[in-house]
């Protein structure tokens, strides 16, 4: 059985074409090769999380209109504010600035550098994965459900703060400027 969340940037490996096989032969393209993978799995990454933030925020609509149907109006103020926290969310990630490897960068980060966000960053898939199956409807208490939602996603913003500072200290150390 394959894993839910596998491994982005094993699948860019093995998307390589035989241009992308050439350039890592070649010592002047073989780190310019290997950055702008690692940069494409992210954008991968990120994009998957949009998708599940995505799907939150319709399982959060759905449950909305069902609230509606029912009469029951007292939680709509609290699902609208965790749609509008998911949103942003969302589209924090989904926008975030991308950085260009090019083959001689003014700002150099290594491999190792970049596995470890990117390891930090699949366990951030985990949370927004539990946001999504929060979201389900299936709690009997609405009311707690939409709190722990609220505050998974106060987690995962204080998440992705951290992330967000990790980039620019690499770009610190790298002597880039954020």
């Amino acid at each position: 059985m394959e894993p839910e969340n596998p491994d982005i940037r094993q699948e860019v490996d093995r998307s390589r074409g035989l241009l992308k096989k050439i350039q890592l032969l070649v010592p002047l393209f073989h780190g310019y090769r290997e950055l702008e993978d690692f940069r494409q799995a992210d954008e991968l990454l990120r994009k998957q999380l949009s998708d599940i933030l995505q799907q939150t925020m319709k399982n959060l609509q759905d449950q909305r209109v069902a609230l509606v149907n029912k009469g029951a109006f007292g939680e709509l103020t609290n699902i609208a504010s965790v749609l509008s926290k998911t949103q942003e969310l969302q589209g924090d990630i989904l926008h975030a600035t991308q950085g260009y490897s090019g083959i001689s960068p003014s700002i150099r980060v290594d491999a190792d550098t970049l596995n470890s966000l990117y390891e930090s960053d699949l366990k951030f898939l985990e949370v927004c994965q539990n946001i999504k199956n929060s979201s389900s409807g299936n709690s009997a208490n609405m009311e707690d459900e939409l709190s722990r939602i609220n505050s998974e996603i106060d987690l995962a913003k204080t998440a992705w703060a951290e992330r967000l500072e990790k980039v620019e200290n690499i770009l610190l150390k790298s002597g880039g400027k954020s």
